[in-house]
């Protein structure tokens, strides 16, 4: 169509592209496909709140991967191990492995010096605060004194 709206009885390739572009324009009025892009949005509506309920899900199954490997490692290290042995690779993936030492550290190594306190065997003579003191320092010498490599989970 011309500007007069007539039919052009011979077009060029411009007076087609016009042509489609105001089809397309029409398609998209009149069906509502695309306003998400006039409103200044990212994503539509469905996208974000599908995306939510993803990483709500996400969340959730971590929350309870991290919760069965505190419960294994209550039970002691052979037990956590057994437990980080039964997971899939995906699994253990996304507990991490700076979780898993940190669990492993706050949790497991804490019970075993505890069983043995109860048992009448105290750990080289030495209370639990020294057991873990001993084991960062062990892992400040590993590491040539630099602190910068420490993990998040090991204070002094």
């Amino acid at each position: 169509m011309d500007y007069r709206n007539q039919a052009i009885s011979n077009p060029n390739a411009v007076d087609i592209n016009k042509a489609l572009m105001r089809c397309l324009t029409k398609a998209i009025s009149m069906f509502g496909l695309g306003f998400y892009i006039y409103a200044d949005e990212d994503l539509p509506e469905q996208g974000k709140v599908v995306m939510q309920k993803e990483e709500a899900q996400q969340k959730a199954r971590y929350n309870q991967l991290i919760k069965e490997l505190e419960i294994a490692a209550k039970g002691g290290v052979e037990s956590m191990k057994s437990h980080w042995l039964q997971l899939k690779p995906e699994e253990t993936d996304i507990i991490g492995e700076e979780n898993k030492m940190a669990i492993y550290r706050n949790i497991a190594m804490k019970n075993e010096a505890n069983h043995e306190a109860e048992n009448g065997r105290v750990v080289s003579g030495k209370t639990w605060e020294s057991h873990r003191q001993q084991f960062t320092q062990g892992f400040i010498q590993r590491q040539g004194n630099n602190t910068t490599k420490l993990p998040h989970a090991v204070s002094l």
